[in-house]
């Protein structure tokens, strides 16, 4: 398992990995550093990866930048819970109007199968066999789900990605052009 220093990074603190459960040891895969190495470039900045955010990082990344839509996690012995409040129990919540997310929703074209990508943490959902997803439907391109979503046992396994996560050093330095951030080779 990670160190404590790396749960802090990748903010995998509110929910302790329980082995007895798949969904915990489907995170453990993403958050165990030494699976994502390939990623991590020391000569650009980087220091550790991880295969994707967490339900915690995601949902802070979302609150600074939309505080009007704030979100909240609270975690059963199973995972976590996705609400509009600390006390939620609900394993998923849908968000609708969504525009100029692309941080956080999936780019669609009609070459892109992938609908949603997975997050490093287990969901609440009592029976759950996945992880949590964030979801962002095509349908006019202005909802997403996060948290548990299941439509039938065919799309339950296909259709969805990960999104790794790298770490950078503070001394990092890079040029944002065009959408893109360029690493300054150390």
């Amino acid at each position: 398992m990670q160190s404590c220093i790396q749960n802090s990074l990748f903010k995998a603190t509110g929910y302790t990995l329980n082995s007895d459960y798949p969904t915990s040891k489907c995170a453990s895969t993403l958050l165990n550093t030494d699976n994502w190495t390939s990623f991590v470039n020391t000569n650009q900045g980087a220091t550790y990866a991880i295969g994707s955010p967490t339900l915690e990082m995601w949902i802070d990344s979302w609150n600074e930048k939309n505080p009007s839509q704030k979100l909240y996690y609270n975690t059963n012995e199973h995972g976590y819970y996705v609400g509009t409040n600390s006390s939620t129990t609900d394993t998923r919540i849908e968000l609708e109007n969504i525009t100029n997310q692309e941080l956080y929703c999936i780019n669609r074209d009609d070459e892109n199968d992938v609908y949603a990508y997975m997050l490093a943490s287990p969901n609440a959902y009592e029976n759950s066999t996945t992880i949590l997803n964030a979801v962002f439907y095509d349908d006019g391109g202005e909802e997403m789900i996060i948290g548990y979503y299941y439509d039938d046992v065919a799309t339950l396994f296909t259709g969805n990605g990960i999104r790794p996560i790298i770490a950078l050093s503070p001394n990092t330095l890079g040029t944002y052009t065009n959408g893109t951030w360029i690493l300054e080779t150390n």
